[in-house]
This record gives structure tokens, sequence and C-alpha cells, in this order.
């Protein structure tokens, strides 16, 4: 994009930012064009820009983008110093919310230049104590992994602060296990097993007496969370008190796990046979497959492979042993033992299951370089399995149970996997079977994201005439079905694809057709006034994509118009501000 156009952009959107009424939604908008103007590194400019937002909490966030600004500058000094500046200017009377969001921005970035200290500090003004933790654990996390002395010495403070705060957590027993097992195994990650064992026992009396959803998997988490600080003592105490079979079962699977991740495999394999002998105790036939699973997908990281595939044929449902060796193959993959993951399909009859293994493992080949493979293994993914005329009509019945949702995904999955990193060459007649296996979809949404998500690989392969074909029939299935509750997320889904293709002009004319279904911010906008990604309606989203991509393209009357078009006022200084920050990285 030429100078001259990037300059009627740049007027262009500040006469539509100028046009918005209410003030934090000036400052949203004008935040773009300062970022967009820093982009250019013209920095006087956005200071020009910064006196149009009157709004004290975006002003602060216009600073923080002049600290990034300095920070690529190598401006160190200068970038603290604004970052510091900036904590004391942030307004927290009735905007709570928005100066929560600031403090966390701020704190990131000080961390990122590794002022954990300060950090900390910033990350202590948060208001709400679960956002606080989170902000203390994701700047732990990274901290921890330091050879600096001084930098451990901040991450092993920060997840004390962490632990404090946990401690007075007053909300349910299930966010507080949550945050405790957290922390537990951050510790534990950090090579801080004794702190780790002092988070465990506080987290002990706290949840064993407990009851609530998912309790039971918290206490196995426990249990194997002590083992991998050092106490197998606790660990096993822990798995003997529980009194119910299925529970007890999963426990002990997980204390066997943490012992063979330790290299003890040895003693681990007793613990997975006793555990699977008291399978037999459980009258219940999902709940003793869901502990068979369990124990298959445990053993099966551990190369236990023999143990594992004679658990699984114990479970005789034919879906729930797809299942079963589902998560088998998941395991294998997971510690890189692909040869025997692919193997594992050959006992999977359903397409929606094997072929979340096949993605996997093209995945793989495809980021190796071998994009043929990679090609190859999707066509395998979903291509029909080979059954025997008896297993047919059990597997037939067996689908009829399975969520529609799994075969979407497959697709969906092999549509991404082959535009990343497959073989051109094999493109065409994947997307050949997969549009006939998305015609088996009982669910309209799901056929025309398919269709939609095809055309945007064909468009970007050079198979224009194809990617139309494909948009025309997700524009019709869309249309048969107007009254779909789904009706304006497909068309925005095409519009998406259109745009993705290249269809501009199609895509606003698309954009135009959705329906304006009201969003999160009609109801109650106080509390996304300072968000800094606004919900939006899939109408105004898609108008946002489009303005995006065309004012990127240089074609600014069709940008302003998309944006004129946003009925919500703070979606449109979104839009405002997405589109300023597009055109800057375009022109570089």
């Amino acid at each position: 994009m030429d100078k001259e156009k990037v300059e009627d952009s740049i007027r262009l959107l500040r006469i539509a930012a100028l046009g918005l009424k209410s003030e934090p939604d000036r400052g949203r908008a004008f935040s773009g064009l300062i970022d967009m103007q820093l982009t250019r590194n013209k920095l006087r400019a956005s200071r020009i820009e910064l006196k149009n937002i009157r709004d004290d909490l975006w002003r602060v966030r216009a600073r923080i983008l002049t600290a990034d600004y300095h920070l690529r500058k190598g401006r160190t000094k200068i970038a603290r110093r604004v970052l510091a500046e900036s904590i004391k200017l942030v307004p927290t009377k009735g905007r709570q919310r928005g100066a929560d969001d600031t403090y966390l921005d701020i704190a990131k970035r000080q961390a990122a230049m590794g002022d954990y200290d300060a950090a900390s500090a910033t990350a202590r003004l948060i208001s709400i104590p679960m956002e606080r933790l989170d902000a203390y654990l994701l700047m732990a996390d990274g901290a921890a992994a330091s050879r600096d002395k001084k930098v451990v010495a901040a991450a092993n403070k920060m997840f004390n602060d962490a632990f404090i705060l946990a401690k007075k957590l007053k909300g349910s027993f299930k966010e507080s296990a949550d945050v405790l097992l957290r922390i537990a195994h951050a510790q534990i990650d950090a090579k801080q097993s004794n702190k780790a064992l002092i988070t465990l026992q506080h987290l002990r009396p706290l949840i064993i007496k407990a009851k609530f959803d998912g309790w039971a998997d918290r206490i196995a988490n426990m249990a194997g969370a002590f083992v991998l600080a050092g106490d197998n003592k606790t660990a096993m105490g822990i798995v003997r008190s529980l009194e119910e079979v299925r529970h007890r079962t999963k426990a002990m699977s997980e204390v066997a796990s943490a012992i063979g991740t330790q290299g003890n495999i040895e003693a681990a394999v007793p613990l997975f046979s006793l555990a699977f002998q008291e399978t037999s105790r459980i009258g219940n036939a999902k709940h003793r497959f869901e502990v068979i699973r369990h124990l298959v997908n445990k053993q099966a990281k551990l190369g236990r492979h023999a143990d594992a595939f004679k658990m699984a044929g114990f479970v005789r449902n034919r879906r729930m042993q797809a299942l079963t060796m589902l998560a088998m193959g998941e395991a294998m993959i997971e510690v890189g033992d692909y040869k025997n993951a692919e193997t594992v399909t050959d006992y999977i009859p359903y397409i929606g299951m094997r072929s979340q293994i096949f993605t996997a493992l093209a995945n793989v080949k495809g980021i190796a370089g071998q994009n043929a493979d990679a090609s190859e293994l999707l066509t395998k993914g979903l291509a029909d399995p080979t059954i025997s005329a008896s297993q047919k009509t059990s597997i037939i019945s067996g689908s009829q149970k399975i969520s529609p949702e799994s075969r979407e995904h497959a697709l969906m999955q092999s549509i991404d996997i082959q535009s990343r990193v497959g073989a051109t060459e094999a493109m065409v007649a994947l997307f050949v079977r997969i549009r006939q296996l998305s015609r088996q979809l009982p669910i309209m949404r799901g056929r025309v994201a398919i269709l939609s998500k095809m055309a945007v690989v064909l468009a970007n392969n050079g198979e224009k005439k194809m990617a139309q074909n494909d948009l025309d029939i997700a524009w019709r299935l869309a249309w048969r079905n107007t009254q779909h509750e789904d009706f304006a997320e497909m068309l925005s889904n095409i519009t998406d694809a259109q745009l993705a293709a290249g269809f501009v002009l199609q895509a606003l004319d698309t954009a135009a057709r959705i329906p304006d279904e009201p969003s999160a911010l009609t109801n109650d906008r106080a509390a996304f006034m300072d968000a800094s990604a606004p919900p939006e309606s899939p109408r105004n989203r898609a108008l946002r994509n489009v303005a995006m991509a065309a004012g990127t393209a240089g074609r600014l009357n069709l940008s302003i118009r998309a944006v004129r078009a946003i009925t919500d006022e703070t979606a449109r200084a979104y839009a405002i501000s997405r589109i300023a920050t597009a055109i800057a990285k375009a022109e570089r």
C-alpha cells in the first residue's frame, strides 16, 4: 500500500472515530490509530492522536502501546519508566474490570523484561483474587525455568504469594482444589518438591471429605502429585482411604503412573495390575469402562503396550472399546510413539475417532517436511475402515450413538492440517472425500463450516473456481435454513471464507445480509466498555472482518462502508481500531 493511501486511510478512520459518541468507544478507536502510527515509527504523530482520547483508562492503554514502541527500539529504561508511570494513572473507580486487565497487561510486560519484582507488585493490584492468582502463576512459570538465581528467587516468591492467596479464597471446594493442584504441579515442575508438599498437605484435609462434581478426579490427581513430590506413603494412604471402588482404582492408577514416570516401572506394574483387578468389582458398566480407559491411557504413556491392549480387550461394547483404543493412541502420540499409534487405528472402526490419530500423525510428518506422507495419512484417516460383514451391523449401531461433532471435528482438522503441511497435489482428491463425508453430517452449521474452510484453502492454492463452487453450495445450504438458530453464524463463516478467498465484494454483500442479532453488548454495555475485545454479533464481526480486509487491500471506500454498517458503536470502535492496526502491518 502506498503512503498516500495510508494517509487517506488514517484520515477516514479518524473521522469515523471522532463520530463516536462515548469517550470509552472513542478511546478504543484512537488506541488503534496510535498503534498504527507507532507501527509506522511515527511517535510524534501518535502523540497527536493521543490528544483525541479523553477517557482516562484508554489513555493509559495508549501509553502501554508507547512503552512497547520504546522497547522495540531498545529503549528499555524509557519503556520501564512509561509502564511505572502508567500504573499510577489507572482509574479504578467504577471501572475495576478494565483496571484489572490493564494491570495484567503491564505486569506481563514487566515480567517479559525480567522485572519480576515490579511485575509481582503490579499483579498485587488486581482486585479479583482468582485473576491475581493466575497472574502470579503465569509469571512464576516463566521465571522458574531461568538459570538466574535472582529470577528463580522471584519465581519462588510469586509461588508463595499464589499459595497464600489460594488459602484465603472463599469459593467452592472445586475451585480451591483446582487452584491448589495447579500451584502444586507448578512447584513440582520448578523442582520445588518441599514447597509442593506444603501445598498438597494444605489441600488434603480440604478436599478429602468434600463432595462435588469431579471430586474423584481431583483426589486421584492429588495422590499422583504426592508421588511426584516425593511422598509415596501419603499417596497410598489417600488411595486406601477411598471407599468406593471406582474412585480407589482411578487414584491407584494415578499413583502407578506417577511412580512409572519417575522411572520405577517395576514398582508401577503391580499397582496397575491391582487396579485392573479391582475394576471387576465395579458394578456400573460405564464407570468400569471409564476406569479401564484411564488405565490403558496411563500404561500406554509408559510404554506398557501389551498390558494396555490386554486391558482394552475386556471392554466388550464396540463403541467403548474404540474410545479406549483412541485413548491409547493419544497417549502414544503424546510420548512420540508414532508407529504404534498408527497400529492402534486398526482397532477403531469409526472414522471420527480414527481420524483424530491420523491428523495428529500427519501434522508430525508435515512439520518434518514430509508433506506427501502427511496427506497420505490424512487420506487414510478418512478412508472407510476394513470390517467384516458380521461387524457392520454393530458398527452402524455404535455410530448412531457417537456425536456428529466428532466427525465434523475430524473433517475440519483434516482440512486444517492439509492447508498447513499437506502436499498440494493431494489436496483436490482429499477434499473430494471430505465433501462426501460432510454430506452425511446431520448438523447444517457443520456442513457450511466445512465447505467454507475448504474454499479458503482451495482459493489460496489457485483453485478459485472450486472454491467458488463450495461457497455457492454453502450459501444455498444456509439460505434453505433461514430459521435455523445458527443462520447468522453460518453466513458469518461464509463471509470469512469469501474474504480469505479474495472475494471482498461478495463478502460485503453476504455480511450485509446477516440478521442483526443482539450480542452481550446489547444486554450489558457497561460490563464491556473497557474490554479489549468486546463481544460482537455475527453480523458486526463479519462486517468488521470485511472492513479490515478491504482496508488492507487499499479499498478504503469499501472499508468505510463496512464500518458504517456496524450498528453497535462499541463494535464499530473495535473495528476502527483493528482496521488501523491491520493497515499498518500491511504497509510494512
